[in-house]
């Protein structure tokens, strides 16, 4: 008999969050599934590792939920990732380079790219082999067969060589047989300041 659905979610930050993020982690937690609890700190993957213990701790934690503080997912993200019922489950959004038109979704395994420019193709769920952590839900028993850390920054001799936290884990995983699922019923829009001179400039590709 499965357990019921019990969801830890939390939004690993620094100390801000934006403003349509609240409001869209408070409408996450009202979900009678959801427990949420704030962990701030840094850097990143501290606070991700952090969360994951706090997770662990609770024997009924089904799911795990991460979102970054600067996201914006649509309301039917939970839902929707949860319909998966996969081991590992995200949301897609765009990277800051706007010059890239890319989505924080590896393709493929290596440190330095390999991000999708387009998925346009993609009528539904697709597998990727890493993903960046801006929206996921992962079921606990992928981090109680990882060993910890989950999530680690290795530094790089340049910063192409720098491997972050999230797709350290990615790695991690899918050499155990895990991976990540990609809906494209939740994207998220990534909130960022902008010159709105260089994005004019990008854009027109002066």
């Amino acid at each position: 008999m499965n357990r019921p659905t019990k969801i830890y979610f939390s939004i690993p930050t620094a100390g801000e969050v934006e403003p349509i993020t609240a409001l869209a982690a408070a409408a996450i937690a009202r979900d009678p599934r959801v427990v949420y609890t704030q962990f701030i700190g840094r850097p990143s993957d501290h606070v991700r590792n952090a969360i994951v213990r706090a997770a662990l701790q609770d024997e009924d934690t089904t799911h795990i939920l991460m979102m970054d503080s600067d996201m914006k997912p649509p309301p039917h993200a939970l839902e929707c990732l949860l319909e998966l019922d996969v081991n590992m489950a995200t949301g897609i959004y765009p990277l800051r380079y706007v010059t890239q038109n890319a989505v924080y979704i590896t393709s493929n395994l290596q440190s330095n790219g390999g991000f999708l420019s387009s998925f346009s193709n993609e009528t539904g769920p697709f597998k990727v082999d890493a993903a960046g952590s801006g929206l996921i839900l992962i079921k606990r028993e992928v981090f109680e067969e990882l060993e910890w850390p989950w999530f680690n920054r290795v530094e790089g001799f340049t910063q192409d060589d720098t491997l972050g936290g999230d797709i350290y884990f990615s790695k991690r995983a899918k050499l155990s047989g895990y991976q990540y699922t990609a809906d494209p019923r939740v994207i998220c829009g990534h909130i960022k300041q902008l010159d709105l001179l260089a994005l004019s400039q990008a854009l027109r590709g002066m």
